[in-house]
């Protein structure tokens, strides 16, 4: 039997990454390194064909011990996609994963999504101008916490309407419009927080950050109130801006609600409205606001699904056997 050479599968998951790099967002591809690398290393790094099914198995069972089923599950789907870039490179034959299934796991909890009126509730409560400011973008703009807290000044042009955003997930550019509550509350932002430097000695730069950090140093009572902002400095734990505002409408903070909470909540109430309205692409214009290239993205990111909603559109009061016939009731007999 002739002697058969394949890279090893450290060799081969750098061929992988390097071709993955091109077309995928930079920490898609750093999640893939950190998962797959711990896979090589579980199974001992041999030559791709000589990795063996049992190898595979065993390093899944350890994995189901330590992980959810939801975190499995995605880790298995990241190493079946490096085993078929294997495959079709020649490198592997058989499937050395057709024992390793999926786990099952239970349903998901239904995300939390705000309605118009508690976003607006959330805003206008808030006596932080920086916290009120950074809750209106989040709710007129459905972005990320890390494209909020990227955010400069030089990027928010009020003249034109609009606000330009590097999306950092995917370093895709985009323009977007600044809707009307929100021009009002960034103004007054603006201006706040151009008087607090003013009051420093400094001015207000196009490279500050728009919703930077805020030093705590004014004493009232017994609160420390934040006061003078750091313009150079980027502000860490975005999310908890969320949980204050979560509080003080008496809305429960549950684990992994952010800013996340405001994107998924605008989506929410934008597709709604245009779908009461009537246009046909209601999906697809909350799709454009969160920057999904794929529709069933957006379905599965807000807990929609179509056919259902025309179903009980169709059905929901109305007949769909016909009005009763006259004289054609047939009278039940109890039988014996």
């Amino acid at each position: 039997m002739p002697y058969r050479q394949t890279p090893k599968l450290s060799e081969a998951l750098v061929t992988y990454q390097r071709n993955r790099a091109i077309n995928l967002a930079k920490s898609t591809v750093d999640n893939d390194r950190s998962v797959l690398s711990r896979f090589v290393r579980g199974v001992g790094d041999p030559q791709c064909h000589k990795l063996t099914p049992e190898a595979c198995e065993d390093y899944f069972v350890d994995e189901a011990l330590s992980k959810l089923p939801t975190s499995y599950n995605k880790d298995r789907a990241r190493v079946l996609l490096f085993l078929a870039f294997c495959t079709r490179r020649g490198w592997l034959t058989g499937d050395p994963m057709a024992e390793v299934g999926r786990r099952k796991t239970q349903a998901r909890r239904p995300r939390l999504q705000l309605t118009a009126s508690q976003l607006r509730a959330m805003i206008e409560t808030s006596a932080n101008p920086r916290d009120r400011a950074m809750l209106a973008a989040g709710a007129n703009l459905g972005l990320r916490a890390s494209d909020l807290v990227g955010l400069k000044v030089g990027d928010v042009d009020l003249d034109s309407g609009s606000i330009r955003v590097v999306i950092q997930k995917t370093q895709d550019a985009d323009l977007l419009p600044i809707t009307s509550d929100l021009d009002r509350e960034l103004r007054t932002w603006l201006q706040w927080y151009s008087e607090r430097l003013a009051a420093q000695g400094r001015s207000l730069d196009s490279d500050a950050h728009l919703f930077p950090p805020l030093r705590r140093n004014v004493r009232i009572k017994r609160n420390i109130v934040p006061f003078d902002p750091e313009p150079e400095k980027q502000l860490r734990h975005p999310a908890r801006v969320v949980h204050r505002g979560l509080e003080r409408i008496g809305v429960e903070t549950q684990p992994g609600e952010g800013f996340h909470t405001l994107r998924r909540s605008i989506a929410r109430v934008v597709f709604e409205q245009a779908a009461n309205e009537g246009h046909d692409g209601a999906l697809r214009m909350a799709a454009s606001l969160l920057g999904h290239k794929s529709v069933q993205t957006t379905e599965l990111y807000l807990g929609i699904d179509r056919d259902r909603m025309k179903r009980d559109a169709m059905l929901r009061g109305r007949s769909i056997l016909g009005a009763p016939v006259a004289g054609n009731v047939v009278r039940l007999e109890m039988g014996s």
